[in-house]
Formats: C-alpha cells, sequence, structure tokens
C-alpha cells in the first residue's frame, strides 16, 4: 500500500526534480475554534516525503510551523483525477497478482493469498516477483504478509515486516519475508498509525489510528509503541479510552479477523 502519502507520489512520480527535495501535500481544514460565522480554513500538512521528514515535519502540522521548520518545503494540493488515474493502475496491477482482494484505501490493498498456494508456500519469491511486476507503474510500494487483515496493515508501518519497491533513478527493491508477530511489531510507535483528524474520507477505512484525545492519554501514560499497548490489559483500555482502542488491541492479539469487502 501507499496509504495517506499516495496522492503526493503521483503528484511527484513524473519530476524528479521535485521528489529529491522536501514536499508535502496539503489541504484545509475548517477551524472550529474560529468566531461562529467567521470560521477560517487552515492549512494542514496531510502527508510528507522522505526529504520533508528528515526536517520534522509530520502530517497534521499547519503550513506555516512547516514552512519554519523547512523555508524550501514545496507544498503541493491534492489532483484528484490524477489520484484516480494510478488508482485505477493499481486495481489492474492487483487484478494480475490474485482474483480476490479490497480496495481498502486509496493507494491501499488487501490481498486475500489464501487463493494463492504459491504465495503461501514461498512468500519471500511471490514478494520479489510482485514488487517486480509494480515496476512500470513507476510508483513506491509497501508490501507485507500478515494472517489477518488489518495487521498487514499495521505492518506495513514495522521496518521489520515490509518489502519496498523506491523509484529513484532506478528501481530498487528491497524484499523480505519475516513472520507478523506481536513481538515483531513490538517497536512500531503509536504516532506511526495516525489519527482520525486529518483527511478522514467517507467510505475509507482506517481502523488501526486512534484519536487525538487517546494518543494524548497513551502518551501520558508512558505508551510510545504497539507492543506497550499490546501489554495493557484490555478491559481497562475499553473502560479509559473506548471502544478504538479495543479494537487496535484485538488486532495485535489476532482477535480481530474481518472479512475482506472484494473488489468486483
Amino acid at each position: 500500500p501507499l496509504g495517506p502519502s499516495f496522492p503526493l507520489a503521483v503528484l511527484l512520480r513524473d519530476d524528479p526534480e521535485m521528489a529529491s527535495g522536501p514536499a508535502a501535500l496539503v489541504s484545509t481544514t475548517t477551524d472550529s475554534s474560529s468566531t461562529p460565522g467567521q470560521s477560517r480554513s487552515t492549512p494542514l500538512i496531510l502527508a510528507v516525503n522522505p526529504a520533508a521528514s528528515r526536517y520534522r515535519i509530520t502530517p497534521g502540522l499547519t503550513t506555516t510551523r512547516a514552512l519554519a521548520r523547512c523555508p524550501q518545503l514545496a507544498l503541493l494540493s491534492p489532483d484528484p483525477a490524477l489520484e484516480r488515474l494510478h488508482q485505477d493502475a493499481l486495481l489492474s496491477y492487483l487484478s494480475c497478482l490474485g482474483p480476490d482482494f479490497e480496495e481498502t484505501s486509496p493507494g491501499t490493498f488487501l490481498l486475500d493469498l489464501l487463493s494463492l498456494p504459491h504465495a503461501l508456500k514461498n512468500p519471500l519469491g511471490w514478494i520479489e516477483q510482485s514488487l517486480h511486476k509494480a515496476i512500470p507503474l513507476r510508483l513506491p510500494l509497501q508490501v507485507a504478509l500478515a494472517p489477518t487483515p488489518d495487521l498487514a496493515l499495521l505492518s506495513t508501518c514495522s521496518p521489520t515486516l515490509r518489502s519496498t519497491l523506491e523509484i529513484h533513478s532506478k528501481p530498487v527493491i528491497t524484499a523480505k519475508y519475516v513472520p507478523c508477530t506481536i513481538q515483531a511489531l513490538s517497536t512500531v510507535p503509536l504516532s506511526s498509525l495516525g489519527t482520525t483528524c486529518h483527511g478522514e474520507q467517507a467510505g475509507v477505512r482506517k481502523p488501526c489510528v486512534l484519536n487525538n484525545q487517546n494518543n494524548d492519554i497513551l502518551e501520558l501514560w508512558g505508551i510510545e509503541t504497539l507492543g506497550q499497548l499490546a501489554a495493557l490489559p484490555r478491559q481497562g483500555l475499553v473502560e479509559r479510552l473506548g471502544s478504538e482502542a479495543a479494537l487496535l488491541h484485538d488486532t495485535l492479539h489476532r482477535r480481530n479477523h474481518r472479512l475482506l469487502t472484494l473488489h468486483r
């Protein structure tokens, strides 16, 4: 999947010079703190490329704060028509990999490997082959295998578990296969999951996120990683943080195994 960075990736795809420097996707939200009847739009950073992240620019920052950290930051607006074009190309690519997959969100897909016994028999070989097939797309990709759909989404946050296709002057494939366990996910920071407050769209499935309030509470508790959250008692999480944190806890312990909404 490409996830939140997909709209940014398609904008940078045909501009290597801009892609090599710090760049960020920008949107606007209404500032609810403004005087009633006088709401104002606050530009927010929605996604950043690796060059921008080196300046500590993260999703959720205002453009003012982002530019203070990196004056040369390129600010780009989403292009829905271009996103649809590349989303269709990704759909064709997924159809070549297997018949049963979910279009989870723009740039993110979940493929059911139960109908692909060769992938289960030789996962590393299948990953390598899949990334090679993606080279003509000329988009950066991440692939991770896991026993449940939402664990697969979480696994793309882990450098230990994800395989990648990077597009530089020539494609660079890094393929790996490590079984997905709580131990393998334990060091993934909660901050890498994002929150439900920035750029959420109707119909976009985002099961592995925490709202700002829950993130703040966990930070006060000293909980910074998925491993630390998984070690907490589930009942206590439900009582204090509600169903959202309980769903993430269940996902980590493989108690949440939803069905895919298959693309047809």
